[in-house]
């Protein structure tokens, strides 16, 4: 009796304790969906699981490199160009397309702010009297100063300057490189050039490790564990300010008080002697944390550019060949040494058509986050107070009602007048279009003319993937083999024998020589059918493609490939002959050789059939 009563009590209590979890987790959900859906007039949409809402499947379509199909496949399901969701660990609206996008970009600071993940402030720690949208603004306040049009003039040379020393310490002289890294140094060390005057190529290179943690850290899932990238992100972002950025600004204090006469003329120097409408000087630490975000800010996205145009141009021969032609033109213009200037900047219209149709197909940020600072209606939906709002470039840019075949790489969609307003957005557009809109500008056109006048290049892995994690980049950083001018002639080779699809097996040999020597060889040496059953071994193929006797040539062997000739005379193929039987034999200068060999073939019969061979 005594067991059983036990028993009985450790059941009742194990079903208490399974009740009470049950509630709990209950509670959770309905506590999450409530809060997600006690508002009237919401748009379409769904809350996800508590906590995460749908975080794991926002992120995840970036990782599989398919970023936009977050996007896409909720604007489908529920027939709205705005849905709602909960993503980064907040309520949030997602609004789409070109309405969308001109409703957010024309409302800021009137019924939206920016807005970041809770997670940014603990990377970028601002002032504690003041909210990430009001050092927000403070920052666009003085940073057009340095980065409108006429101001970055003067910046030309210098990021021409670092472009060459890049160049010529990381890429020539080398074979194979990996253009992500390298991208990465050329757009951080112009950033250390132009906003602290850091030239040290060493210093630099030790500077830019954490800063690879700060970026990766920003959208990382915001769980501050030991080796997770957001823990990684905060201690990188605290080692920066302290150890580098604090000693810089030390020293460019002392200089400056000095009256030094080579005081440098950059944006520290600006920040250190600027005030605010009340006469103060911003503090030490303000100071360092917006180096650091305008350092972080340009670390990533501009790089994550230049890669992708390495990566177009290695596929595109003959948008290559448009953008080659005219960087050689202003480089021919150039005496010896002399570095780039802005009258040569605004020469380069088709290189940045073309830098625009790679931000379009693969822009760097997939888009931003806003914070509703009221109830509002939009498309009859109703936006509630303190709600994030999400406006999502690629709702545009791979959408077919604004760029007709959107995955068509085509730089004339940027002649003339160019997309349609709120249609191209890698920038942003409103009052809080990137203020660095016209410096990446200048930093990706540098590169590009440095690029293309030293080097083709093909990739060392075709269709390579694309990720966003949290910036659009290739997956294997884009590896690439580089041909230098000097060995154009071989590359122009190659690219026209590589450049079709779905060629059989096979080799180029050598620029124009091709693999002739060794077809002719064979036959010197009494074997002519080794250079074909060499190369049926080595391909594991009965047909390979070559190039002899001046052109690029397919061989077909075996009955198969001599019934196919054979059956297919005049109908997709026609007799040919090397150029230099013309020269032996002028046939008629109005008529072809394959057009003098039908005529040949149609008389002669009357004198090699058997009955006419008889009588002699």
């Amino acid at each position: 009796m005594e067991q059983y009563y036990h028993t009985n009590l450790y059941l009742n209590l194990l079903l208490l304790f399974i009740s009470a979890v049950s509630l709990s987790f209950f509670a959770i959900f309905y506590k999450h969906k409530s809060q997600y859906y006690n508002h009237p007039n919401l748009p379409p949409g769904r809350p996800g699981i508590p906590y995460l809402g749908e975080t794991l499947a926002f992120l995840t379509t970036g990782w599989i490199g398919r970023p936009e199909k977050f996007v896409t496949d909720r604007i489908r399901e529920f027939s709205s160009s705005a849905f709602k969701t909960h993503i980064i660990g907040k309520p949030t609206v997602v609004l789409t397309g070109a309405e969308g996008n001109k409703f957010l970009f024309t409302n800021e600071n009137k019924l939206v702010v920016v807005w970041w993940p809770d997670s940014v402030s603990k990377i970028f720690p601002f002032s504690e009297t003041t909210s990430i949208h009001e050092e927000s603004r403070r920052f666009r306040k003085f940073l057009p100063q340095f980065m409108k049009p006429e101001a970055l003039q003067r910046y030309v040379g210098e990021m021409d300057e670092v472009a060459r020393r890049h160049f010529a310490s990381l890429w020539e002289d080398r074979d194979e490189v990996e253009v992500l890294p390298l991208t990465k140094k050329y757009t951080f060390w112009v950033a250390c050039r132009l906003f602290v005057s850091l030239d040290d190529p060493a210093r630099i290179a030790e500077l830019g490790v954490p800063f690879d943690h700060v970026a990766s850290g920003i959208f990382a899932l915001p769980y501050d564990f030991p080796g997770t990238p957001f823990r990684r992100a905060i201690r990188a972002s605290k080692f920066i300010r302290e150890e580098y950025l604090m000693e810089i600004i030390r020293r460019r204090k002392a200089e400056l008080a000095a009256a030094a006469e080579e005081s440098h003329q950059d944006i520290l120097s600006y920040m250190l002697t600027a005030t605010d409408d009340g006469g103060e000087h911003m503090s030490d630490i303000d100071i360092a944390d917006k180096i650091l975000g305008l350092l972080v800010g340009s670390h990533d996205t501009a790089s994550a550019t230049c890669t992708f145009v390495v990566k177009f141009l290695s596929e595109l021969p003959d948008v290559y060949d448009r953008v080659y032609q005219e960087q050689m033109e202003i480089a021919r213009s150039k005496s010896a040494g002399e570095l780039l200037n802005w009258e040569d900047i605004k020469k380069m219209k088709y290189s940045w058509n073309v830098a625009c149709e790679v931000l379009r197909l693969t822009p760097p940020v997939q888009g931003s986050f806003r914070k509703a600072t009221t109830d509002f209606i939009f498309n009859g939906f109703s936006i509630p107070k303190g709600w994030k709002l999400y406006w999502s470039v690629p709702s545009t840019h791979k959408n077919e009602k604004y760029f007709p075949k959107p995955e068509k790489f085509d730089p004339s969609r940027f002649e003339g007048s160019g997309p349609e307003p709120y249609t191209f957005v890698p920038f942003g557009g409103g009052p809080k279009m990137c203020p660095g809109k016209e410096y990446a500008r200048l930093e990706i056109l540098v590169f590009m003319h440095n690029l293309v006048k030293r080097f083709k290049f093909e990739m060392l892995i075709p269709g390579e993937k694309i990720i966003v994690n949290p910036i659009c980049v290739p997956a294997n950083g884009l590896p690439i083999r580089l041909f230098p001018h000097e060995a154009a002639i071989f590359y122009k080779h190659r690219s026209q024998y590589y450049n079709h699809p779905n060629l059989p097996p096979g080799r180029p040999g050598i620029p124009y020589l091709g693999e002739t020597l060794d077809f002719l060889s064979t036959g010197w040496t009494g074997r002519p059918e080794k250079f074909v059953t060499d190369r049926i071994r080595e391909f594991s193929s009965s047909a390979f493609k070559t190039h002899i006797v001046g052109e690029p040539t397919v061989v077909l062997t075996g009955a198969e490939g001599n019934k196919f000739l054979f059956t297919n005379e005049n109908k997709l193929v026609v007799v040919w002959w090397p150029d230099s039987v013309s020269k032996i034999f002028p046939f008629s200068e109005t008529t072809s050789i394959h057009e003098e060999s039908r005529r040949f073939r149609k008389f002669l019969p009357q004198f090699m059939k058997p009955e006419a061979l008889q009588r002699y």
